[in-house]
């Protein structure tokens, strides 16, 4: 019944849009993959347990929460 969407951006050219759209925060331009919750319905659970999932398997994440939201949106 959730109707939460992630979408995953793996193209350096649309991680490098991201990092734009998130104030210049480069550093999303240089990670493997990029999750983009694409549904405002509280994913902040989902990102924990993503986050938490992540972690567990050894790789590093970061849960990014100061972008232009117009931006984001526009970006295909």
């Amino acid at each position: 019944m959730q109707s939460w969407e992630f979408v995953i951006v793996k193209t350096r050219g649309q991680k490098e849009k991201i990092a734009n759209a998130a104030f210049g925060q480069d550093f999303i331009s240089d990670a493997h993959f990029v999750v983009v919750c694409a549904d405002q319905s509280d994913t902040a659970a989902a990102i924990e347990n993503i986050l938490l999932t992540v972690t567990q398997k050894g790789f590093g994440a970061c849960w990014v929460g100061a972008f232009d939201e117009n931006m984001l949106s526009l970006l295909q």
